[in-house]
């Protein structure tokens, strides 16, 4: 996804999961797999989307190890989500990067609110991909686990944690899958009467 606007990258975050946010920078399109973090200012762009305040000097072999990373963990959720056995060395990576998790963390008022913020204020790629694979670990380890969940369009490769009270969400937004399926129903429908 692009933006028309401004030239840059839009990344969904519907995963509900900075880390499962971190696995949907790679979406299917029109029958392909589409790369959102191309270049290091896309992983420049994500990292401030999601609140990460990153050196803005992401360098190509960085960005490398970003993928290389995410492909890591993918295969850590796409196992859990298929009931498979978990990669050996996809888990050790993440322990790998966990190593690399400071969330050294400071109290702050703003605007009469206090709010916890991160003490760092620029992070290197290395810490933030440790804060990810912190993310990652906390959901494998914890019962929100049972919530992970592929959107139902077999043509999405888009994951999401089922926040919904009801816990029957199928889609990774209404606003794309789910209104794309919508459209086919009543297409369906209305050529049947």
């Amino acid at each position: 996804m692009v933006s028309m606007k401004t030239d840059e990258r839009v990344f969904p975050y519907i995963g509900n999961n900075l880390a499962i946010d971190f696995l949907n920078t790679e979406i299917a399109d029109r029958g392909g797999i589409i790369e959102l973090l191309a270049s290091p200012k896309d992983m420049y762009v994500w990292c401030q989307a999601a609140g990460l305040a990153v050196d803005k000097t992401v360098r190509n072999a960085e960005l490398s190890q970003v993928l290389e990373f995410r492909n890591a963990l993918k295969s850590i959720f796409v196992a859990v989500l298929d009931k498979q056995p978990i990669p050996q060395k996809s888990l050790s990576m993440v322990n790998q990067h966990l190593l690399n998790d400071s969330r050294e963390q400071q109290l702050k008022c703003n605007d009469g609110k206090i709010e916890l913020q991160p003490a760092q204020k620029k992070l290197s790629i290395e810490s933030v991909l440790g804060r990810i694979a912190s993310e990652a670990a906390s959901l494998l380890c914890s019962q929100q686990l049972d919530k992970l969940k592929k959107c139902a369009n077999p043509k999405c490769v888009l994951m999401f944690l089922d926040t919904s009270k009801s816990g029957r969400r199928r889609w990774c937004s209404m606003d794309v899958c789910g209104n794309r399926a919508k459209a086919a129903s009543h297409y369906i429908n209305s050529r049947q009467e």
